[in-house]
């Protein structure tokens, strides 16, 4: 009986990456945390889906995809000119959010919904980039499934 509550307690006190248990670092903690408030950006509404992801609803002109250094200064178009086919100007946001899964009617008008990464989220990237060093690449001549991977950092 001891053994097993020493087991389960060791079991949630470390990570487990790939059947492994994995411990960060305090520092790796840190440097975690750092990226944890440069990726998540400060949300106007939140809201926890049935199976537990958390999104934020994010000024439209504060979202991630802007932190590009091209897109410096770059402004989203409140109303766009063209339309997916169903979804045309009369159609209501509450409608919208519902076909995409979003609750109590989705994000305010001007916002848009981006899913909060964790700390977890960044632990099993970081493995995941990890694991997938130690495939070699592969040319066409080479029979077989090939995959293909990009890695981009931010300068």
């Amino acid at each position: 009986m001891v053994v097993v509550l020493a087991l389960l307690f060791w079991g949630i006190s470390h990570e487990v990456e790939g059947g492994r248990a994995t411990s960060i670092s305090k520092e790796e903690d840190l440097e975690l945390e750092r990226e944890l408030r440069r990726l998540n950006k400060p949300a106007i509404k939140s809201f926890q889906t049935e199976y537990g992801d958390i999104f934020d609803c994010v000024d439209i002109n504060k979202q991630p995809a802007l932190d590009h250094p091209l897109l410096k200064n770059h402004r989203v178009q409140k109303k766009p000119s063209v339309f997916p086919k169903g979804l045309g100007p009369k159609t209501s946001a509450k409608t919208q959010s519902s076909k995409i899964g979003l609750p109590d009617g989705g994000c305010p008008e001007g916002t848009v919904p981006i899913k909060r990464i964790t700390k977890r989220d960044l632990i099993w990237m970081k493995s995941h980039k990890r694991n997938t060093t130690k495939f070699h690449p592969m040319d066409a001549n080479t029979p077989g499934y090939h995959v293909g991977q990009l890695l981009h950092q931010n300068p």
